[in-house]
């Protein structure tokens, strides 16, 4: 189904197509979670920045291996660890599969992310969800 990516980015009207925004870098998340060991090295997928009016933080599509994060994250006071976890728990989702609706394997997988806890915590005060 990745072949089709092309056409999910192109179909998209809300997707940046692309990792780096005004000011944070995806692949920079992508990186920092690889450095601690959390997701694979040869993991691969497509980060963007979505644009659309909602209030989570961030989506991703199994099919695609797309995974996007909320503009509203990409502002100057927005913590590194917030950007790695929202990408983080979407890249767990994609690590799970279709196995991703096992929502205590797919919990146990994400609290493996050493700041979890602040990160949601951030995410709630913001008026912002996973």
């Amino acid at each position: 189904m990745k072949e089709n990516r092309k056409d999910f980015l192109k179909r998209s009207r809300t997707l940046s197509k692309q990792s780096i925004g005004e000011y944070h870098d995806l692949n920079d998340c992508v990186n920092r979670l690889r450095d601690e060991r959390l997701i694979p090295d040869d993991m691969e997928c497509v980060l963007s920045w979505d644009t659309s009016p909602t209030n989570k933080a961030a989506g991703c599509s199994l099919l695609q291996g797309v995974v996007w994060v909320n503009k509203a994250l990409d502002q100057k006071g927005v913590p590194e660890h917030v950007l790695d976890y929202s990408v983080y728990s979407e890249m767990c989702h994609l690590i799970m599969g279709f196995n991703s609706r096992d929502e205590i394997g797919y919990r146990r997988l994400c609290s493996m992310h050493p700041m979890a806890a602040d990160a949601i915590n951030w995410l709630n005060e913001h008026g912002m969800y996973l």
